[in-house]
């Protein structure tokens, strides 16, 4: 048993803990046993995808970044109608610099909409020209997208807006 989890009161936990989250969770892939409430179906099939366009309120990032920053910055949804779809958090850091005016960054994105929340990583280039495209990978969500896989395509038209399409697996 090591000092840090003494000092941290992990020792006698952790086993309980574990315990616990085997007898309520089945294993990674495994069926749910029986009684237990069914997993939430998927939002949509993979050939209808969600089309959001993300308009950004807020960022952090500064105008001259060096590797290794990070940054958040915050978004309005709208739905392919124009439609309020809710709210959207970059979380990024800078990882490569191709020069001191165009950082590489690595996103991880939380798009919360009515049904659920989305979650996607992605790399971009930040800057450069016009249009930016990307393909970010869903790591899953929650609510509706509980169990949710795919892909999101990422296209930057202008400095503001960001077209995100997103891609359920099947």
């Amino acid at each position: 048993m090591s000092t840090r989890r003494v000092a941290l009161g992990l020792a006698a936990a952790a086993p309980l803990v574990g315990a616990s989250l085997a007898a309520s969770r089945p294993a990674f892939g495994a069926p749910p046993s029986p009684g237990s409430p069914a997993p939430p179906a998927a939002r949509s099939p993979a050939a209808d995808p969600l089309t959001l366009v993300a308009t950004r309120t807020q960022i952090t990032l500064p105008a001259a970044p060096t590797l290794g920053i990070g940054y958040i910055a915050t978004f309005d949804l709208v739905d392919g109608d124009g439609k309020a779809a809710g709210n959207a958090w970059s979380s990024s850091a800078v990882v490569d610099l191709k020069s001191a005016a165009q950082p590489v960054v690595f996103g991880m994105i939380v798009l919360r909409l009515a049904d659920g929340d989305l979650h996607y990583q992605r790399v971009i280039d930040r800057f450069g020209d016009y249009p930016r495209k990307s393909t970010g990978a869903i790591l899953g969500g929650t609510g509706s997208y509980a169990q949710a896989a795919g892909s999101v395509d990422v296209v930057w038209p202008d400095e503001k807006k960001i077209q995100l399409t997103v891609h359920l697996a099947g």
